[in-house]
């Protein structure tokens, strides 16, 4: 259904806290030379220092589309969200990070697509740059459009794990009452959008590539304490408990992310960093037998071929340390 003229069609919700003025400004580049009467940047700070207050104050106010700033207390980049989602006046909910940034062309085709759409969730594709913005990598959500089928559904399940991968409808997102999950620094955000895309009643995504994703070294994930990788199994416990009986349609998706969380990406990063922490992984890997004792019948599982993945998934922590530290030497 076209919205009205003048209809704000989507709000853009950045927590900030203590990021970087250099940051702040690529991030509000785009907004503050170009507009578009369709969109509101909604800024919450999350309890930041006072040089990072007097940033934001000063990079918003550049910014020639509609644009607010709310302060709360440090709660957290979760609460920071829901916070400003408070505030929306939007069709759709976009979360982004402050120190990421929005490509204006995409945003522009993005906005005439949901100017159209009563989708709940619109995904759309993302780039992975580094700190000099070199793409790295794509994040592919949407690739392939008019797709609106429960393969399709399971793709993202299997695939989603970060908010600003997709645009929300403010209805659907007050409608489901779930809000934000808060209470792991690792992992938020599988934990909120998981269950989004499980009760999602439509789902159609645009190719384009509208996000791009900075990874630095000192994003919460690299900077984290080893125990704190234990969190995740709060995520997946969250994600069993608010969607009960609605989860058993999406097990095989859930027992996946499950093994690939847990048995993968958190223990790749533990025993690259730290000859401590395999403990941590051994703790994950007893959750994930605990919860799913048949896990190796799972049918994602089984298709899985590659060799250092399969080496953690069955446990050989030392030996993937082992030819890491070894392939490091190789490239010095």
């Amino acid at each position: 259904m076209k919205k009205k003229p003048g209809e704000i069609v989507l709000s853009i919700i950045v927590p900030v806290y203590n990021t970087e003025l250099r940051f702040l400004e690529v991030f509000s580049d785009s907004f503050c030379n170009n507009y578009d009467s369709r969109i509101e940047l909604i800024f919450v700070d999350d309890g930041s220092d006072d040089k990072t207050k007097e940033d934001l104050g000063a990079v918003s106010s550049k910014i020639i589309n509609k644009c607010s700033i709310y302060f709360q207390k440090n709660g957290g980049q979760n609460s920071a969200r829901m916070n400003g989602a408070s505030h929306a006046n939007g069709s759709y909910l976009l979360f982004a990070d402050s120190d990421d940034f929005i490509d204006w062309s995409s945003l522009c085709k993005l906005l005439d697509f949901l100017e159209c759409s009563n989708a709940d969730l619109v995904p759309f594709n993302c780039h992975v740059v580094d700190d000099n913005q070199k793409s790295t990598n794509d994040l592919f959500l949407a690739d392939k459009e008019e797709r609106n089928d429960e393969e399709y559904r399971r793709y993202c399940l299997t695939h989603c794990s970060s908010l600003w991968q997709q645009c929300i409808r403010r209805v659907f997102y007050e409608r489901t009452g779930l809000g934000l999950f808060s209470g792991s620094k690792i992992g938020e955000d599988l934990a909120s959008i998981f269950p989004m895309y499980a009760l999602a009643l439509s789902i159609q995504p645009i190719n384009v590539f509208l996000y791009s994703y900075v990874q630095r070294d000192s994003s919460i994930m690299h900077s984290a304490a080893i125990d704190q990788h234990l969190g995740m199994l709060d995520v997946f416990n969250y994600i069993s408990f608010v969607l009960g009986d609605n989860l058993e349609k999406y097990k095989a998706e859930f027992e996946w992310l499950a093994i690939w969380h847990l048995l993968y990406l958190e223990p790749r990063f533990i025993i690259t960093h730290s000859k401590k922490g395999v403990h941590v992984c051994f703790v994950m890997r007893k959750w994930l037998e605990d919860n799913f004792s048949d896990w190796k019948k799972n049918i994602y599982y089984t298709k899985e071929k590659r060799f250092g993945v399969l080496l953690l998934f069955h446990g050989h922590y030392h030996i993937y340390a082992a030819l890491h530290s070894f392939k490091d030497w190789l490239s010095f």
